[in-house]
């Protein structure tokens, strides 16, 4: 019974409780009234064959368009349009503003999130606005639609779920377009995981969502946190801060619960698991270079015990 509620919470659990700050200007990928739209899509014959030349340091590299390139996201609303009529659900600017002119999610996300095959259409913030939203703005927005439903445990499909988390957020793919978005996660990761939820037989629904919710866009924070690029935006303070919020989550394991997994035996940390590149399961396409979390890890103040659990993963 338990295993059906996690199906049927799977889309209500990346709902946060985040509140949306005012429209600023951002460092934005790209120029205000560009037409994103009318991109020519590469030719993908041409991308097929010179794949295996290609070297990446990032997922962010590999998957993340330059700026002012068309939004990934807005390709698969054109991809599925004729079965689920994805264009119609896509809302005008006007509907993403309020009075003061500040940007807000323009309809109750957990109505929109009972439909699978639409919510991600309804997230499409337009491009005129999403552009000129600051970073923060844009991340708040991303993490209210995040499709982490794959996120519990690190599989070897962990590059098929990040360019899948881009297919069904523009915001974002223009946050990680930009040099402040590090920062951003950060201070959302360490609010978010000052309390981790830890299940109990006895939960009710809500409880349960809302545990496994959290659980969920954490991994998918640390996901992107573990990029190098994050690395290189982070100050040395606040990569020492996240290493040792990151380790002491590894050492509890008891989000695991919320997946019915041996925790000690199968719980893996997304962060400290993607750094040394073995979940970017490539199938020869690309190679990676080495993470520089891994030196910056070695080379840190941490307890015995912290550094115990850090080389389980980056000794090799």
């Amino acid at each position: 019974m338990r295993k059906k509620l996690v199906y049927k919470c799977a889309a209500l659990a990346i709902i946060l409780s985040l509140l949306l700050s005012g429209c600023g200007t951002g460092k934005s990928s790209s120029v205000v009234g560009e037409s994103l739209h009318s991109e020519t899509l590469p030719d993908k014959t041409t991308e097929e064959e010179t794949k295996e030349l290609e070297k990446y340091r990032s997922l962010i590299e590999k998957y993340v368009g330059k700026a002012g390139t068309r939004y990934k996201a807005y390709d698969e609303i054109l991809k599925w349009d004729d079965y689920y009529d994805t264009v119609a659900c896509m809302l005008p600017s006007e509907k993403w503003l309020d009075f003061d002119g500040k940007l807000k999610v323009p309809f109750d996300v957990s109505t929109i999130l009972s439909d699978g095959q639409t919510a991600y259409a309804y997230f499409y913030v337009p491009d005129e606005l999403v552009v000129k939203a600051s970073t923060g703005e844009l991340v708040d927005i991303c993490l209210l639609y995040a499709p982490v439903c794959h996120m519990n445990t690190p599989t070897l499909d962990i590059e098929y779920t990040f360019d899948y988390f881009l297919k069904k957020s523009n915001a974002l793919e223009e946050t990680l377009r930009r040099d402040d978005f590090a920062e951003e996660f950060f201070e959302r990761y360490m609010t978010e995981s000052d309390n981790i939820p830890v299940y109990s037989e006895g939960m009710e629904e809500k409880e349960y969502s809302e545990g496994s919710g959290k659980i969920m866009t954490l991994n998918a924070m640390e996901l992107i946190l573990s990029q190098p690029e994050a690395y290189e935006q982070l100050t040395e303070e606040q990569r020492i801060t996240l290493v040792k919020r990151i380790i002491e989550r590894e050492k509890k394991g008891d989000q695991g619960a919320f997946f019915y997994t041996p925790v000690r035996d199968n719980y893996r940390s997304f962060f400290l698991s993607c750094i040394t590149g073995t979940l970017y399961i490539s199938e020869g396409e690309c190679i990676w270079e080495v993470n520089p979390w891994i030196g910056a890890i070695r080379k840190m103040d941490l307890t015995d015990e912290e550094r115990s659990a850090a080389e389980n993963y980056i000794r090799k």
